[in-house]
């Protein structure tokens, strides 16, 4: 029996934010428990860029993601990242269907930084996006479902890039507005960019959530490390930020002081952040949020 396959724009289909959402925080708590396998990526060195190797499996579904990210296929009009992921019969072991594995990885780490607004934010009316990359378009998409009406600001590497993607995106029922600094209003902080260097300097706030998305290599940091210091600090994965968190790896925080999501699923995030302290969310991503959103498809596919 041959898989099923399904294109960039039906993969995107079969992930509505509505189910996503949900899925990730049940994944979440079932990966804390040991009902979800998912062991840290395995990082591949290639000619001119990377590949990505992310296998979970669980009693109901298993699924394997390959993607390799190239960063200079732009230059011959090719896209950076580029990838499948395969659904599993979880006892057979014949594949059943085969999504395209850079959009599921872009809406799950929306969906991913949307469960940590939820349980961090103090306040959602203003956000703040760095960067005008996929990652940037899907974030912008998923608070456009959760928070329609919102100011967006946006800050690209140059004004006139973030000023295209307002312009790009300005059909979005959103607020979209390009600035070169950060306004002293903004709730939200979303870092989604593949900078050497942070692009984040800023003293934190009690009243300002920083989700910081975009890199997962260890000599890397979107966040300084005198704002890492100065929050409280939460992440979606430990054991892979351990590796890759290279915001938290380089600020030299103690691990003992980071904390992981799914204790704030189980126990809310005043019994952690007693003190009400600015809050840092880092998410490096791991393949249990991708068998998360292999989940939403199939019950999508069975509706």
């Amino acid at each position: 029996m041959n898989p099923t396959y399904f294109n960039k724009e039906q993969t995107k289909d079969l992930l509505p934010y509505s189910k996503l959402i949900p899925a990730i925080e049940k994944a979440c708590l079932d990966y804390s428990v040991g009902d979800i396998i998912s062991p840290n990526r395995l990082i591949t060195p290639m000619t001119k860029g990377v590949m990505l190797s992310m296998p979970a499996s669980a009693s109901d579904i298993a699924i394997t993601k390959l993607i390799n990210i190239c960063p200079e296929n732009p230059k011959i009009g090719l896209d950076t990242i580029n990838g499948q992921l395969i659904i599993w019969h979880p006892s057979t072991g014949i594949p059943q269907y085969i999504l395209d594995a850079p959009t599921v990885t872009a809406k799950r780490t929306a969906a991913v930084s949307m469960v940590g607004i939820k349980q961090f934010a103090s306040s959602t009316s203003t956000f703040l996006i760095y960067g005008c990359g996929i990652q940037a378009k899907y974030h912008l998409e998923a608070l456009s479902d959760l928070y329609p009406g919102s100011h967006v600001y946006i800050i690209g590497s140059q004004i006139n890039k973030a000023i295209k993607f307002c312009e790009e995106n300005k059909y979005l029922p959103l607020n979209i507005e390009a600035v070169e600094s950060v306004p002293s209003n903004v709730d939200v902080i979303i870092t989604t960019t593949t900078s050497l260097t942070p692009v984040y300097n800023e003293h934190p706030q009690s009243d300002r959530l920083i989700v910081a998305i975009g890199v997962f290599q260890p000599d890397r940091a979107e966040i300084s490390s005198e704002t890492v210091k100065n929050s409280i600090v939460f992440v979606d994965d430990l054991p892979s930020a351990k590796h890759e968190a290279g915001d938290i790896i380089l600020a030299d925080v103690d691990w003992k002081d980071v904390h992981s999501l799914d204790k704030v699923l189980k126990d809310g995030v005043k019994a952690v952040n007693k003190e009400n302290k600015p809050i840092l969310f880092k998410s490096v991503g791991c393949a249990a949020w991708d068998l998360a959103a292999c989940r939403v498809v199939k019950d999508v596919l069975n509706d």
